[in-house]
């Protein structure tokens, strides 16, 4: 078995059940990974990234891109680029440290589910985009859950790095027959995904 770790911009195998060195998967250059997937078949490997640069606050503000690179599971190859459409235009401001750290492709490798957090005023909310792995179209949007109350309610509970991040506590996951979407934020959240297309 096989899992992948991301150093900056470089994608890394690292063999799970060995002493081997880990070699090289793919590297981005001046790009940050923020989050990848493997599918259920171990045929592709998703990678969602954002050109570096600084964000402003942790934020990664409306002039901001991310990129969809979908790579061969087995030689860690280019299959494809998209880049994905935020949800709305211009889009909110979104927590670089909550993007694209949930990415999910689903067993009949149609679609990609990426989690991330948006600030609105003081509150963290969390969201699921739904795209479609052929093209990067966005399909659906689903909302979580919301940390409310921001810095202060932070510094009521004394949990400070909560004041700058969404409830995006677990995991992120499709079904078995790619019919239902299964996501974490406070509480576990399940959506039919099977009309869209």
């Amino acid at each position: 078995m096989i899992e992948q770790r991301r150093f900056g911009e470089t994608l890394v195998w690292t063999p799970s059940a060995s002493n081997d060195a880990p070699r090289l998967c793919r590297e981005f250059p001046g790009e940050r990974i923020h989050g990848y997937a493997v599918s259920p078949d171990g045929s592709l490997i998703a990678v969602v990234t954002t050109p570096r640069g600084k964000p402003f606050n942790g934020l990664l503000l409306p002039d901001s891109r991310a990129f969809l690179h979908v790579l061969s599971g087995a030689q860690c190859t280019a299959v494809k680029q998209l880049e994905l459409t935020f949800p709305d235009d211009p889009h909110p401001a979104l927590y670089a440290g909550d993007f694209a750290r949930h990415v999910a492709i689903s067993p009949d490798l149609s679609k990609i589910a990426v989690a991330y957090g948006v600030r609105s005023r003081t509150d963290g909310l969390a969201f699921f985009g739904i795209y479609s792995l052929a093209d990067g179209r966005r399909l659906a949007t689903f909302k979580g859950d919301a940390f409310r109350g921001g810095y202060w309610m932070s510094r009521r509970t004394l949990d400070i790095a909560a004041a700058s991040m969404a409830p995006l506590e677990g995991g992120l996951e499709f079904g078995l027959d790619s019919r239902s979407l299964y996501a974490t934020s406070r509480y576990l959240r399940q959506w039919d995904v099977s009309s869209l297309r």
